[in-house]
């Protein structure tokens, strides 16, 4: 296939990285490895776009300029990575119009929205690109029941969270250097990793540097690591500092590709992943062999087994989050062998070679059997 790729929330090659950035460049990447080739397709970004009309003539320009590619590359199949009701996908539906084949992964739909004036032009325009799809792939349980609403099961297919495992293994060279550098022979490493914004991503962070700091005010051993930068970073080393002196570090903002190193050499990863949509982090530390901690609010329980490869805790109870980090650094035993099945677990449920085998699997056959005659004039 020669894929069209849209990502109407957030260019791919924008500075703030994200989750669904993450989520959207590894689907690219495994198109290619599959032997496709893709085209980031148009750099529009929709949010609020409904809103603010002045910006209206810059939609259709990139409308055009996607047509125009389209055609020009002899481009077979459009996929857009997470159209909602805040930037829904206003260039695939058009396309698809003409008889381009089109494709939504991370599909959402939220009935609620058409209640608001406000987000009603989101809702429609949503809607419009999930019924022009030929086939929409969901990367949530919930939005797998809240699109089934609208779309009939044959259109409709759930696609399991997946990281490219072989970049995220132990490796014990980098856990001997690292905990030698950080002076941690015989301390418990908890790691966290985020983008520390205003909301919920800090107040997670926070909540890790509290429950580190009441549980070493208690006479645990531990070490702290922090990874991530963000606008938050320095007020929560600040917080850090004052709470946990010599007991932390902040590496700042880690390459992806280099995660697994500080994951090699910690103990444990706590996260609260509070209104945390997939929380691919936990993945990655999963398959780096370490036991998480994590709520249940939201999308960590959909990649974290409760017992088997982690432990979940009520949200709205910080004292049990603190409660279950202790745990994991008082049992040596329990720790290792939740880590082993951590790995163990990832590999092989969430391997983005098993888990997006369906969706390759099933836009080609849409591709091959479709007639080929969509014309950019029409």
């Amino acid at each position: 296939m020669r894929i069209a790729f849209y990502a109407p929330f957030k260019p791919l090659n924008h500075a703030r990285i994200s989750g669904d950035i993450t989520i959207a460049r590894d689907a690219m990447e495994f198109f290619v490895r599959k032997g496709h080739s893709t085209s980031v397709i148009s750099p529009l970004e929709s949010t609020w776009l409904y809103l603010r009309p002045w910006r209206w003539p810059d939609a259709l320009l990139e409308y055009m300029l996607a047509r125009s590619s389209c055609s020009s590359q002899g481009l077979n199949a459009w996929i857009t990575y997470h159209s909602y009701y805040k930037a829904p996908d206003i260039l695939g539906p058009r396309l698809a119009r003409l008889g381009l084949p089109y494709f939504i992964f991370s599909g959402a739909y939220a009935d609620k929205r058409k209640r608001s004036l406000k987000t009603l032009p989101g809702y429609i325009l949503n809607k419009r690109a999930l019924l022009a799809a030929s086939h929409v792939f969901v990367n949530k349980l919930p939005e797998l029941e809240t699109c089934s609403r609208i779309l009939p099961d044959e259109k409709l297919t759930y696609i399991k969270p997946g990281i490219f495992t072989h970049e995220f293994s132990p490796d014990i060279l980098m856990r001997q250097k690292y905990r030698r550098a950080w002076g941690a022979r015989e301390t418990t490493v908890v790691v966290t990793a985020a983008m520390m914004r205003k909301g919920v991503k800090a107040d997670g962070v926070e909540q890790v540097i509290r429950s580190c700091a009441e549980l070493a005010n208690n006479g645990k051993k531990i070490l702290l690591i922090v990874a991530g930068g963000g606008p938050e970073k320095d007020r929560l080393e600040r917080l850090a500092a004052s709470l946990l002196p010599g007991k932390m570090r902040f590496l700042g903002r880690i390459p992806r590709q280099k995660l697994y190193r500080i994951f090699s050499a910690a103990d444990l990863f706590a996260f609260p992943g509070y209104n945390e949509g997939l929380g691919m982090v936990y993945l990655e530390a999963q398959c780096s062999g370490l036991p998480c901690v994590a709520t249940d609010d939201a999308g960590a329980p959909e990649v974290i087994r409760d017992m088997e490869s982690g432990l979940i805790v009520p949200a709205n109870e910080p004292e049990s989050f603190t409660r279950a980090i202790e745990t994991l650094v008082e049992d040596s035993e329990l720790r290792t062998r939740l880590g082993h099945n951590a790995r163990e677990y990832v590999v092989k449920n969430h391997d983005i070679e098993k888990c997006y085998a369906p969706m390759n699997t099933i836009m080609r056959e849409i591709v091959e059997n479709s007639p080929h005659s969509w014309s950019p004039r029409r």
